[in-house]
């Protein structure tokens, strides 16, 4: 049975070798003639050949005829081989062996090495039945050869018995000269050459074996890559849109795999009408992996993004989530921020993750900065830190992960954060953003490898959105009250431009935050929670503070007097007054927490 009916997967591989080993064999026939005819020519040009030479015009005979085969050969491969590739290789160990059985007759020395390169060449074939018959026919013509050659060739005085020998004289006996030979030449050769035949018909199956394991494995192979091309697939399909526009606000992003499923992970999505949630994360490891994590990480953020958490909550569910089922022991870096599309107010957390660059409406490029908190995925019960930074329309964030930054060239040198802050300088965040940094980066890294996962993604501030309504929560400290001033003042400026009206209410917020800051804690260390409410409705802004302190209303005590503080010496009181004065209307209620309103009117009636 012949290799393509045993090993029907690689008919297509074994055609092309048949063609590349068929271009093979016209060469070789047109050397080995062009021996023969200048063996021949060389003979007759010396003048060395006469009529009586016998033995040496049977040479000339066979070394034309064998010349004239092997040109046949290379005709018949040339015209033939296409559409029937067995042909060429058959004539070919035909011609040659013919060849080399006459050439036995009158060589005076062995002739072993023109019987090998027939039995050679079939290995290349990968062809179990060419080699066996190749192997047989060379070993049966090399026998016969020399079974004629012994009594019809030249002799080989070697083989000789001598009777006597006198000075330079010998006399010769052909008693035992046919057993000397072949004892002593025939049947070592043979031996040697059934060895070869043995080793050839081997390694044509072993070769026609690695073949079809290498068949097998490239088929392998092109599923798997199937399969990671259909999974890197999947994965750019989770990621939002690399271009998002709205009236308020812009979103672009680009990811470049090292492989073809990466770590790297980049989001942004709405949270209710008013907040976009935007991040960047970058997963420990390469391949699958990596990419099935952070795909667990962005689905957990959504999640918790949704439940109303903010970003430090965030990343502390996320990190209990993903530690509590990390057996590959895998951590992700995370950058995370949600922005408050009506004030401006981005409330951004960093868990090891690089700085975000941001860059404002002037041109004004810097790196975002914030306390380093330790990484998502590898220890739980981890507190997380969060910060604050207004937003003035104009304004740009560009995430990344350190893809960019650590992309090396063939000198060693990195990128560096230095290149992409003088990058964003330079070019505008608009749409084509995004890829222009990436082919900054394969520019820079010339000829080297991408050993590392590539992903920027922009959110650019378009506009406030007026709607009548909008939250966020802020710790009852010192440090926290320029954050909700500015909260509260973005909103209200949006609804009015009366600078009386705008003072009125930021003297109000600084009693109100000191108040709460100083009473809800009730001496204890604890660091209360206060939410801020804001609304705009029918030209009345209302401000509502929610606090989890102990139960406490500014609005029991009396209004203070000044005539009787002047008496008693007694400065104090006068904020929550100061308050009620500056504000049309200020309402206190307990419902398991406090819970006080200011309201003022921003329109004149």
């Amino acid at each position: 049975m012949q290799l393509y009916e045993r090993y029907d997967p690689i008919k297509e591989t074994l055609a092309s070798r048949d063609k590349k080993m068929n271009a093979i064999i016209v060469p070789l026939c047109i050397c080995f003639a062009a021996m023969s005819i200048v063996y021949v020519v060389r003979f007759f040009a010396g003048g060395f050949y006469t009529p009586e030479d016998g033995i040496l015009y049977y040479q000339i005979f066979v070394e034309a005829g064998g010349g004239a085969l092997l040109i046949a050969c290379a005709v018949t491969t040339v015209l033939l081989g296409s559409r029937h590739p067995m042909l060429p290789r058959y004539l070919f160990a035909a011609a040659y062996l013919l060849k080399a059985v006459f050439t036995t007759m009158y060589i005076e020395f062995g002739y072993f090495i023109f019987y090998v390169i027939p039995v050679m060449f079939a290995i290349g074939y990968y062809d179990l039945r060419f080699s066996i018959r190749t192997s047989a026919a060379t070993l049966a013509a090399y026998i016969g050869a020399e079974l004629a050659a012994t009594r019809y060739g030249m002799p080989l005085i070697s083989f000789y018995n001598v009777e006597y020998s006198d000075g330079l004289l010998f006399r010769f006996s052909d008693v035992g000269y046919a057993y000397n030979r072949i004892v002593a030449q025939t049947v070592p050769t043979a031996l040697m050459l059934l060895f070869l035949c043995l080793l050839s018909v081997f390694l044509s199956k072993s070769g026609a074996d690695s073949l079809l394991r290498e068949h097998k494995i490239n088929g392998e192979k092109a599923a798997l890559d199937k399969e990671l091309a259909l999974g890197n697939e999947i994965q750019q399909s989770m990621l939002p849109d690399r271009v998002w526009h709205t009236p308020f606000f812009s979103a672009f992003s680009y990811m470049v795999s090292a492989k073809n499923v990466g770590g790297d992970f980049f989001d942004y999505f709405m949270i209710g009408e008013n907040k976009v949630l935007f991040t960047i994360g970058d997963v420990s490891g390469k391949g699958i992996s990596a990419s099935l994590f952070a795909s667990n990480t962005k689905a957990l953020i959504r999640a918790y993004a949704m439940s109303g958490y903010e970003p430090c909550e965030i990343l502390q569910e996320t990190n209990s989530s993903l530690c509590s089922t990390n057996k590959k022991k895998l951590f992700v870096t995370v950058w995370l921020g949600i922005l408050d599309l009506e004030t401006g107010d981005c409330v951004y957390c960093s868990a090891g993750h690089n700085p975000p660059i941001i860059k404002r409406k002037t041109g004004e490029t810097s790196r975002l900065s914030s306390k380093p908190n330790f990484i998502v995925g590898r220890r739980d019960n981890i507190s997380y830190s969060q910060h604050h930074i207004i937003l003035d329309p104009g304004d740009c964030i560009v995430m990344y992960t350190d893809g960019v930054t650590e992309a090396m060239n063939g000198e060693g040198e990195l990128f560096g954060d230095e290149r992409l802050l003088s990058f964003t300088e330079a070019y505008p965040v608009e749409d084509s953003f995004t890829k222009k940094p990436r082919e900054k980066v394969f520019d820079f890294m010339g000829e080297a490898e991408q050993n590392d996962d590539i992903s920027i993604a922009c959110l650019s501030f378009s506009n406030y959105k007026i709607s009548g309504k909008t939250e966020r929560s802020f710790k009852a400290k010192r440090e926290e009250y320029p954050h909700l001033c500015d909260f509260v003042m973005k909103f209200a400026e949006k609804h009015t431009d009366d600078r009386r009206k705008l003072n009125d209410i930021e003297l109000s917020l600084g009693e109100v935050f000191s108040n709460i800051e100083f009473y809800s804690a009730g001496g204890s260390k604890k660091i209360t929670d206060v939410s801020v409410g804001l609304s705009a409705e029918n030209g009345v802004l209302s401000i509502v503070f929610t606090d989890d302190g102990i139960p406490f209303d500014p609005l029991s005590k009396p209004d203070p007097s000044l005539e009787e503080n002047r008496k008693s010496k007694v400065i104090g009181g006068f904020g929550i007054f100061m308050v009620k004065k500056l504000m049309d209307d200020v309402s206190y209620q307990y419902n398991g927490k406090n819970i006080l309103t200011l309201k003022k009117k921003l329109t004149e009636e």
